[in-house]
């Protein structure tokens, strides 16, 4: 069993055009249970993201804006977030 908490992260697109399907799910350390991952949509703006391409710190900030732009997303990473902190425990994405 891990000692960390397991993050999850899904990108999928099934179609040419519209928004990104979006998944995060964990699994608590000592677990190998997946919680039920929360769902949302994002909408990756390249034009925006190009303007920072030199700017590592500005484009991690854009993309990161628009990757947990859903509502339920961002806040399943908050609570995941806040969990390991006060856990005193670490996360790793897969």
């Amino acid at each position: 069993m891990d000692r960390y908490f397991t993050l999850k992260l899904s990108i999928d697109r099934n179609a040419l055009a519209g928004p990104y399907h979006v998944e995060l799910s964990h699994t608590l350390p000592g677990s190998a249970a997946e919680t039920a991952p929360a769902i949302g949509t994002a909408d990756f703006d390249r034009t925006a993201l190009l303007e920072h391409e030199l700017m590592p710190l500005e484009y991690g900030r854009a993309l990161t804006k628009q990757l947990f732009a859903a509502e339920a997303i961002r806040q399943r990473f908050i609570e995941l977030e806040a969990s390991a902190q006060t856990q005193g425990k670490f996360y790793v994405c897969r």
